[in-house]
């Protein structure tokens, strides 16, 4: 499982809480509901990387998982993941949100000039000025180019 929550935020993007507790899919998508801002409430188009059976076991995963007494249920597998970069030599500066930090910048590196939907798929703030933060509405097929453009190299440990 742990496998597979790192490889879902990779090409995602999305929070550790999100992924286990704040989305649901609905048809090729990733819907984040009750994000913790709202500009986080959004959708997510599942990456092809994701359909080579990780979602599936991860869907299995996460039906399963108990939430804490805060409705959070990403603490036992978030510190999981705090060990596993432990043993393999990393920082206490590098946490789970630092692949948040590499998707933002992968995206940007791929296209700069789209940073609105960059920052949609992320779940930021849009800006407030009046053509490109009021009226500028989600464009899905941008969506979709710039998440299939994450590619990474994983190996097994």
């Amino acid at each position: 499982p742990l496998k597979d929550l790192i490889k879902i935020a990779a090409y995602t993007g999305m929070r550790i809480e999100e992924i286990c507790s704040k989305s649901r899919v609905d048809q090729g998508w990733l819907v984040i509901e009750d994000a913790k801002t709202v500009a986080g409430d959004r959708r997510v188009p599942i990456h092809p990387e994701l359909l080579d059976g990780t979602f599936d076991r991860w869907l299995i995963y996460v039906a399963n998982i108990k939430p804490n007494k805060y409705g959070n249920k990403s603490d036992a597998i978030g510190k999981r993941f705090g060990r596993l970069k432990t043993s393999l030599g990393f920082s206490d500066q590098q946490v789970f949100h630092s692949i948040r930090h590499t998707v933002s910048t992968e995206l940007k590196r791929h296209d700069p000039s789209m940073t609105l939907i960059i920052n949609e798929l992320l779940g930021h703030e849009k800006p407030t000025d009046l053509s490109m933060g009021l009226y500028a509405k989600p464009i899905d097929e941008f969506k979709y180019d710039l998440i299939k453009s994450l590619n990474y190299n994983f190996t097994e440990l």
